[in-house]
């Protein structure tokens, strides 16, 4: 699983599937805390769509961490400020990286889950497509 396709899971995820799968990593292995799990704020970027100029729309609040676990570093950035979540996050961007067997389960755990995801996000796409409205213009010679 790449580290885009992973960031994406993850984000969507629900805080105790997250929790319910770092927290046996977490102790199970030795792991070193790099950066402990804090708050930060983010400035949110975003591109005018007619001009294509960029702008700040203003700052999020975050939650980081950076753990090693196997000789293997993992990070997380999360919008909100639960930091054990984010601990989590990072424990298993660490595993994912460090090939572990117990990488295994948990990557069928969250292949599931970016399933149930985008079964969801499919659903409410069709629920509101059906109050789509067309707008058509007729233009006539006068």
């Amino acid at each position: 699983m790449n580290a885009s396709r992973f960031s994406r899971i993850i984000g969507k995820c629900p805080r105790k599937l997250i929790c319910d799968l770092g927290h046996p990593i977490m102790g199970k292995y030795e792991m070193q805390v790099l950066r402990n799990p804090a708050t930060t704020l983010v400035m949110v970027q975003m591109r005018e769509t007619v001009a294509g100029a960029r702008f700040y729309l203003g700052e999020l609040l975050a939650s980081e961490a950076m753990v090693q676990l196997a000789g293997s570093k993992g990070f997380a950035l999360l919008a909100g400020d639960d930091l054990d979540r984010v601990l989590c996050d990072a424990a298993l961007d660490a595993l994912r990286r460090s090939g572990l067997p117990e990488w295994e389960p948990v990557h069928q755990a969250l292949s599931e889950a970016e399933q149930q995801i985008e079964g969801a996000a499919q659903q409410e796409m069709r629920r509101h497509a059906a109050s789509r409205v067309q707008f058509n213009t007729l233009d006539t010679d006068e």
